[in-house]
């Protein structure tokens, strides 16, 4: 029963963003039926002869609203005349109701599961796995960090999905699909508008974000790394970077920069799902290997890829943490990080050492004493030890003064020195 209650805490601030979007859109789908029934009232108030659907209208509703009017048109001249208008219009809107509603649940379905699937997976591995070192209790507790944060993500995730399925409005699009219901369209409904001609940058930069949370969601679930919830705020920072790109990237004419045979609606919308997926901690993975391929070594130096036995996937996983260079890591909360990344905390102890050394003596100062000493804690027990050979190698190798660089260690450091020596 505690494991069902753990996964039920986990995935509750995605169950009330979800409850918040869908009975909004569950109001909204149904205001259509206003808008069917007006068009109804006005077939029936045609005093010309002239079919309403011949008449010109504007704007993108033009086509949708024709083939309403026309299916309209055909529905009056077909209606038996044997019942009052009354009985006709309470029938009408009751057959309106039903398909509305059920274009309504099957929405409502799709994006239930695709917003619940990753709170569903954290909050089960969290309930379930062995190799979490947790109490139920201790567990439970751990469903309530970052409440907000799990809610807001959820919102983003339903919002996004709400307008991947109705692509041009919640009205047109449930209008669209009202007619593809009641078999007046043939247009393939689900979705209604996932095609490279007509997709706007922000929901292809959506379908980018979603499909990297997905991705590094099974990483971490792989890994048992469900106690953190830091996570969530990395993925809305990450949705407000592709966002705020999306709204820029209209205004850019990149596609002149792109072959004469790609359109520039679809080389944006590309751009933005790329955008979308490109891992937010790659960026600072990109311009290191920039850096290196330049040969300029010198232009910034610390990053987390030179620990020794760090993969990719770690080093995103420490920039979850906040930290996305050695500095960071050197004064980073030891007991915190051993906490949450229990993936990595057979290295976490061994790398903070190393970076607390790497950031006294620097990048070129550290790889003259890396064949000797690669940690702050060895660089102090050998100097302690009064290591006449390994001192006189720091002062050789033009690092400085090893006492003072001892000094300088414990100094900076202080309480948050390795108790060992590598």
């Amino acid at each position: 029963m505690i494991k069902i209650k753990i996964i039920l805490s986990y995935c509750l601030p995605a169950l009330f963003a979800l409850i918040l979007i869908l009975y909004n859109y569950y109001d909204r789908t149904h205001q259509v039926a206003d808008t069917i029934l007006l068009h109804q009232q006005q077939i029936e108030n045609n005093p010309s002869a002239n079919s309403l659907h011949n008449e010109p209208l504007s704007g993108e509703q033009s086509a949708t609203i024709k083939q309403l009017l026309r299916y309209l048109e055909v529905r009056n001249l077909e209606t038996d005349k044997r019942l009052s208008k009354v009985q006709l219009a309470n029938e009408f809107r009751d057959s309106i109701d039903k398909n509305l509603t059920s274009v309504w649940k099957g929405n409502a379905l799709f994006i239930f599961s695709l917003v619940i699937l990753p709170y569903i997976l954290f909050g089960s591995r969290l309930a379930f796995s062995n190799e979490i070192k947790l109490t139920a209790d201790q567990r439970l507790k751990t469903t309530t960090s970052n409440w907000w944060m799990k809610f807001v993500t959820a919102s983003v995730m339903s919002i996004g999905w709400l307008y991947v399925l109705n692509p041009t409005g919640r009205g047109e699009s449930t209008m669209v699909q009202y007619l593809i219901k009641v078999d007046l369209s043939q247009a393939n409904s689900l979705p209604i508008y996932i095609n490279s001609e007509g997709m706007v940058p922000v929901v292809a930069g959506f379908l980018g974000w979603y499909l990297y949370l997905l991705t590094y969601f099974f990483s971490k679930l792989v890994h048992h790394d469900v106690v953190s919830t830091r996570v969530y705020g990395l993925m809305f920072k990450k949705f407000l970077l592709t966002y705020g790109i999306a709204l820029i990237i209209p205004s850019v004419d990149i596609a002149s920069a792109a072959s004469g045979m790609v359109q520039q609606g679809t080389s944006q919308s590309m751009l933005m799902f790329l955008v979308g997926y490109f891992p937010m901690g790659a960026f600072s993975l990109l311009k290191e290997k920039g850096v290196k391929i330049a040969g300029d070594v010198k232009a910034e130096t610390g990053y987390l890829s030179e620990l020794p036995g760090i993969s990719r996937w770690q080093v995103l996983r420490l920039e979850e943490e906040g930290i996305d260079n050695m500095a960071a890591l050197a004064s980073a909360s030891q007991d915190s990080l051993y906490e949450d990344l229990h993936s990595m905390s057979t290295m976490i102890y061994f790398w903070i050492d190393i970076s607390q050394l790497y950031v006294t003596v620097g990048h070129e100062s550290y790889q003259k004493l890396l064949p000797r000493c690669k940690s702050a804690s060895g660089f102090i027990n050998k100097i302690k030890d009064k290591d006449d050979d390994f001192i006189a190698y720091v002062k050789d190798q033009g690092v400085g003064c090893a006492d003072e660089i001892c000094n300088l260690i414990e100094r900076t450091f202080d309480t948050k020195l390795i108790a060992y020596s590598r």
